[in-house]
């Protein structure tokens, strides 16, 4: 005996702040569908990333090492190059600060 036809229904609703939206969704896809919700649900809940400055006092200063460097950016580069491949300035040797 054949099955009768499936005539279930599934939305997905996803509100945010003056703004929502709703999907149907196919009946056979709910396991994908809570685990999708789930997942937008725990990253609503999360705290935003708030990108911070780089304090300068806080961390140590952190001495140059020596080597071959280019003259206007300081790019560490290796003594075979006479040009730095970032900006094409002359290459000199750079002493440890």
């Amino acid at each position: 005996m054949r099955k009768k036809k499936d005539t279930r229904k599934l939305f997905l609703t996803i509100e945010g702040e003056g703004w929502s939206i709703v999907k149907q969704i196919d009946p056979r896809l709910e396991k994908q569908a809570r685990v999708f919700a789930g997942k937008v649900t725990a990253a609503a809940t999360r705290k935003p990333y708030v990108a911070r400055k780089p304090s300068t006092t806080s961390e140590p200063h952190r001495p140059a090492k020596a080597g071959w460097r280019c003259e206007a950016n300081g790019h560490l580069l290796n003594k075979n190059r006479t040009e730095c491949p970032i900006d094409g300035s002359p290459v000199r040797w750079h002493e440890a600060t």
